[in-house]
């Protein structure tokens, strides 16, 4: 995952455009490393995705599990939260940008 481009995305239940307001944060020992908010996200029918860029990889730590949560409120005013998710961040041997 470090250094690369990933697509995160959620399956729900219902239809992502009941969503008002989302949230995906990425934490290592107690300490949020990364925050998207809702305007980092796109909807598509019950899907929820959301592309990091490689600036927001490159900065988790190497070789480490991070947590990433996503949490959501609806239209309706209901508050979801995922259970957190374990993602190994790998090892990336030359951070220089490809140009």
């Amino acid at each position: 995952m470090r250094g690369t481009t990933p697509k995160i995305t959620y399956s729900l239940p219902f239809s992502a455009d009941l969503i008002a307001k989302a949230r995906l944060s990425v934490e290592f020992e107690g300490k949020i490393l990364l925050r998207k908010d809702t305007g980092d996200f796109t909807k598509e029918g019950n899907l929820l995705s959301l592309q990091l860029t490689r600036e927001d990889t490159v900065t988790l730590p190497e070789g480490k599990f991070v947590q990433v949560q996503l949490q959501v409120q609806t239209t309706g005013g209901e508050c979801l939260v995922a259970a957190p998710e374990s993602i190994y961040t790998g090892c990336l041997l030359d951070e220089e940008a490809l140009i």
